[in-house]
């Protein structure tokens, strides 16, 4: 099978100019993506061979603006068939992932290290949680705590020779 890309731009009804791509298995439509102006990726339509448009597999994403309503670059939804597959929130003061909801309404949250913009904590819906301690510039992990949510914890602590990984 012969798979060709094409590139069309486009604008659409805001004026904004777009950019569009498709690949093609031996003529026949197998991967559209779209882009907004920013180049972030808006939709993608997957066409299986034979099927009908109905079986395309649709995805599209939505982007966080900042406080003056222009793109970060960062996706807060995700949807694949019409079903919101994930949602994420962030702190546009420092662009940091707070948080992030799945398709079964779990939320997972993010403790990040305002400094070195390293996730430090993980915590899902139901408090169990994983964290991760540093050296001072956050470029050795030095132990690893898993806590479940009914307050059991496991540590992990990690030394290292040389830099490298010596002991666990």
């Amino acid at each position: 099978q012969e798979l060709v890309t094409k590139t069309n731009f486009y604008t659409d009804e805001s004026g904004n100019v777009n950019l569009k791509t498709y690949s093609l298995k031996d003529n026949n439509p197998y991967l559209t993506v779209t882009y907004n102006e920013h180049l972030d990726v808006i939709s993608s339509v997957q066409s299986d061979e034979g099927s009908s448009a109905s079986d395309d597999i649709v995805t599209t994403y939505e982007y966080m603006l900042d406080e003056t309503g222009n793109g970060t670059g960062l996706v807060k939804k995700k949807t694949v068939g019409g079903s919101m597959i994930s949602s994420a929130n962030y702190d546009l003061t420092n662009y940091r992932l707070v948080s992030t909801t799945d398709e079964f309404n779990v939320t997972t949250t993010y403790t990040t290290n305002l400094i070195w913009g390293v996730v430090t904590k993980t915590t899902v819906g139901d408090g169990a949680s994983v964290t991760d301690d540093f050296d001072d510039d956050m470029s050795a992990l030095e132990s690893k705590t898993f806590a479940g949510g009914n307050g059991e914890s496991r540590l992990h602590s990690f030394s290292y020779t040389n830099g490298n990984l010596s002991g666990l």
